[in-house]
């Protein structure tokens, strides 16, 4: 019997070779769940920002219909701005 046998093909060799292998696929298991929740983390902050963006939107545009609506109600036309010269309104405008 040679050394090599001894050393590569007895149960401590192929149990070493199985923690090897176990330790790769849990590697390669955490790996793909750090993927996985760094791709739900970037969803979820670009849907937030989705999201604020279309808040400020009715906010603005609610402002202008009630800046309108003053107008009318005080023998106005109702029209504030156009599209070459937008009313100023925070960051935002409107007409």
């Amino acid at each position: 019997m040679s050394l090599r046998n001894v050393c590569c093909n007895g149960p401590n060799g192929r149990q070493r070779g199985a923690s090897l292998i176990g330790v790769v696929l849990f590697m390669s298991l955490l790996m793909g769940l750090a993927l996985t929740s760094l791709t739900f983390l970037n969803s979820s902050s670009k849907e937030v920002r989705r999201s604020r963006l279309d808040l400020q939107a009715r906010l603005v545009s609610e402002a202008g219909l009630s800046q309108a609506l003053v107008s009318l109600e005080n023998g106005g036309s109702g029209t504030l701005g156009s599209k070459e010269n937008p009313v100023p309104y925070g960051s935002s405008s409107f007409w």
